[in-house]
């Protein structure tokens, strides 16, 4: 702590003033011009065969899967779907007519067993369901998603192969130069709330 009389050279610090948050501030700007660099560093690097392969397979998934659903269901599928109905509901009369056969006997103490014939019904109602999946064409929700899916996938691979041919670098060069100018503002600010002496002598008062 400075007092009167003490001498000081120049340059010394005479006090502080609260500086937590410029504090709080510079290694906010530090952190942000770290991230920048090692953004730059893995532009100048560029991505790998390996990524581009991947991008490239994704992208190309993601192409087949939406012009299948655009597409809608084949022919076969339709007729092996209208089979399956078609044989859930012979299944299903059946198990209707062993149910109702077994309630009309006389037998006293005996009564039909519903379980076969529960059965029946879901794998008939499993199988319409399928069937009306088949012919009633493309999900638009599913559509869609399937459409923003390739816009995605064709994004990525484009920001890839730009990466790759270094176009994205002297962006990041001038983010990496304005992070470096923000941490220097920064320290500036902070060096500002310390009080240093202009020159050499001794203190003669303190306000």
């Amino acid at each position: 702590m400075i007092r009167l009389g003490d001498a000081v050279a120049t340059g010394q610090v005479l006090a502080r003033l609260e500086a937590s948050e410029l504090e709080l501030q510079v290694e906010l700007a530090q952190s942000v011009l770290e991230l920048k660099q090692a953004e730059l560093a893995q532009l100048q690097e560029g991505p790998s065969e390996t990524e581009l392969a991947a991008a490239q397979a994704s992208c190309e998934a993601a192409v087949a899967n939406y012009e299948k659903l655009r597409a809608g269901p084949s022919s076969e599928g339709i007729a092996i779907a209208e089979a399956d109905l078609a044989k859930a509901a012979i299944a299903l009369e059946r198990a209707q007519a062993a149910y109702d056969a077994a309630s009309r006997r006389p037998d006293i103490g005996q009564r039909p067993e519903p379980l076969q014939l529960d059965w029946a019904q879901i794998d008939y109602w499993q199988a319409k369901a399928a069937y009306e999946l088949a012919i009633g064409g493309p999900d638009k929700a599913a559509l869609k998603q399937a459409e923003s899916l390739v816009a995605a996938a064709r994004a990525r691979l484009e920001v890839l192969r730009g990466n790759a041919q270094g176009r994205g670098i002297q962006p990041a060069q001038a983010d990496v130069i304005r992070a470096q100018m923000g941490l220097a503002a920064a320290e500036r600010e902070l060096e500002q709330a310390i009080l240093r002496a202009p020159f050499a002598g001794t203190i003669t008062s303190v306000a």
